[in-house]
């Protein structure tokens, strides 16, 4: 269950950067502030209502798609993209910034 807030950190970071936003922008956005909002990017629990706000404030949305079908939505979101060594080290590298 850690590691599934953990990696929804990195998404929500991941977006964020993507927005060009930084966690203090947050407090202006959803009237978090920047140590609060830092704790969930960095993996700490939180309400489902503190996500859906964080979500509105980063003008995202959340889809659940089950298990057996991540491979294809993977292939949609990331076409002709393989998961190799290299991929690997970008992405653990961008989640670090």
């Amino acid at each position: 269950m850690k590691q599934d807030s953990v990696l929804l950190g990195q998404q929500l970071r991941k977006i964020r950067l993507a927005r060009n936003l930084r966690q203090k922008d947050m407090l202006f956005r959803i009237g978090m502030s920047q140590q609060q909002y830092q704790s969930i990017e960095s993996g700490k629990d939180m309400r489902l209502s503190t996500l859906f706000r964080i979500l509105e404030g980063l003008d995202a949305s959340m889809v659940l798609v089950p298990n057996e079908k991540m491979d294809e939505i993977d292939q949609i979101l990331h076409p002709g993209e393989t998961m190799n060594a290299s991929t690997l080290l970008d992405t653990m590298k961008d989640l670090e910034d």
